[in-house]
């Protein structure tokens, strides 16, 4: 009727309805303009890093809106639905998955970036995060280089190495769903245990070496040493024929020193994976996430030079 007749005619005629199809028009504009401007503050505060309390929730917003939006939908019906159950469909994590939200793993924010930074290093091209999924994805970051063996020589495989860094620097694990327990936090213990972890784990293998005359073997001498320096037969005899005293004082010392170098050696590869995995696609694209992983470099590199 409107196109018909032209707007100004309609108003002429029959005011009334004029009225309500305008304030209807303008009502309808303005709800998808408010929409709009919603979103978009949600799409800028997750690029800002603002409001860092509850920036996962608003970061999960900003994915779920441009996934409803992106392919045409209604940013009006998108904006109620999203108001309505926020969070629920979690964040766009490691390797492109969902996370944090209903029926989804929580999002691991250091583990599952080591998890990425191993892949990406290692060219092993599983770099989801998710260890326990069995999907192969690409890791957001490219792999155009040789595999790093440092890292493989270190630990063995991806949970091994999330495993180790999360128990030094600590752990957020996020979920970003209602009703959810929301933050789990765990607490980093540092290098001083690992050392003593390694220390534990030298003096247990080179206990035996030394009540016996027996030559060692390269397994044996390769559970004494350090990644890059292997334990020499001619020390280990040298130990085995001082006097109790002084042998028991020089293995002591001689495991001390092994194991702070296995311990910072591993440091150093752990700032590797976080410096790499923090590089993935979906990670650097996170300010909450960022933040996180750049906390917990520096509280490493404090260790280190500690």
């Amino acid at each position: 009727l409107a196109a018909g007749w032209g707007i100004s005619k309609l108003q002429e005629m029959n005011p009334g309805l004029y009225d309500l199809i305008t304030k209807g028009l303008a009502d309808a504009r303005n709800s998808y303009n408010l929409s709009v401007k919603n979103c978009q503050e949600i799409v800028s505060d997750n690029q800002s890093g603002r409001n860092p309390v509850d920036g996962w929730i608003k970061v999960s917003k900003a994915d779920s809106w441009k996934e409803k939006t992106s392919s045409g939908g209604n940013a009006v019906e998108a904006d109620r639905e999203i108001a309505e159950n926020p969070g629920e469909e979690g964040v766009t994590w490691v390797g492109g998955r969902k996370a944090g939200g209903i029926g989804q793993p929580p999002i691991q924010t250091i583990g599952d970036s080591v998890f990425a930074g191993y892949n990406h290093l290692t060219n092993n091209g599983q770099g989801n995060g998710d260890s326990g999924n069995g999907d192969e994805s690409d890791d957001g970051i490219g792999n155009d280089y040789p595999s790093d063996q440092r890292v493989t020589r270190v630990w063995s495989t991806p949970e091994n190495a999330s495993e180790w860094v999360t128990s030094v620097v600590g752990e957020e694990e996020v979920r970003v769903c209602n009703n959810c327990e929301k933050l789990k936090t765990r607490v980093g213990q540092g290098l001083r245990l690992q050392v003593q972890s390694e220390k534990t784990d030298v003096d247990e293998d080179l206990a035996p070496l030394l009540r016996t005359q027996d030559s060692p073997t390269t397994a044996e001498l390769d559970a004494i040493s350090v990644p890059g320096w292997m334990f020499a037969g001619p020390v280990l005899r040298a130990l085995r024929e001082e006097p109790a005293p002084e042998r028991a004082l020089l293995a002591n010392r001689l495991s001390a020193e092994v194991a702070l170098a296995r311990t910072m050696e591993k440091a150093l590869v752990a700032l590797d994976l976080l410096k790499a995995g923090r590089q993935e696609a979906n990670i650097a694209a996170n300010a909450e996430a960022k933040a996180v992983i750049y906390t917990s470099i520096a509280r490493l590199q404090d260790e280190i030079d500690g």
